[in-house]
């Protein structure tokens, strides 16, 4: 399989930055080939007419939009921050908390579909958190203060059922060879 599609198609459906261990966890390929075909990556996309670059921070790849492109960005955005949360929205929040903190990839196991751009949407709302893990490279999500004063929620302990709710993810790291890495 050609490796410079692959990290294309990884980047975009992750949707946050990826390590290099995390890439070379996924590919197979080396810290070299990996380097070499990101740099190409980057290359195409400077010369093309893509909406898209491959931007690199320490280790950390992610494919992000043109900056050309911000301030039609920023109006869409405006027009979510404004509007009522969607189903999946509030579907998602539910998750992260009762669930949180949780990983990206377990909340879309949960939910059965990418909740990159959900997630994205509610970290600009204020109403996630995103915390790096201490074991590893994923990213762990959380509802934020601003979230829980939203709610009138002292503490996470105050949603509704909390205990019943929380205690499901000892079930799913039982159960769920996904959760156990996370």
């Amino acid at each position: 399989m050609e490796l410079i599609p692959l990290i294309e198609s990884l980047l975009f459906i992750h949707g946050e930055p990826l390590s290099y261990r995390e890439l070379k966890k996924v590919t197979g390929a080396s810290q070299e080939e990996l380097k070499e075909a990101i740099k190409g990556l980057r290359e195409a996309k400077k010369g093309s007419t893509s909406g898209t670059e491959i931007l690199i921070h320490k280790d950390r790849v992610q494919l992000v939009t043109k900056a050309v492109h911000a301030p039609y960005i920023q109006k869409i955005q405006s027009n979510v921050l404004q509007e009522e949360l969607s189903s999946a929205a509030s579907e998602t929040i539910a998750i992260v908390g009762y669930l949180g903190p949780i990983s990206k990839i377990n909340i879309d196991h949960i939910r059965g579909v990418n909740s990159g751009y959900i997630l994205r949407n509610l970290l600009i709302r204020g109403l996630l958190e995103r915390h790096t893990s201490t074991s590893s490279d994923t990213s762990l999500y959380a509802v934020s203060a601003d979230f829980l004063k939203a709610m009138g929620l002292s503490h996470i302990e105050a949603l509704p059922e909390y205990e019943k709710y929380h205690s499901l993810i000892d079930t799913f790291k039982d159960n769920y060879e996904i959760y156990k890495s996370a």
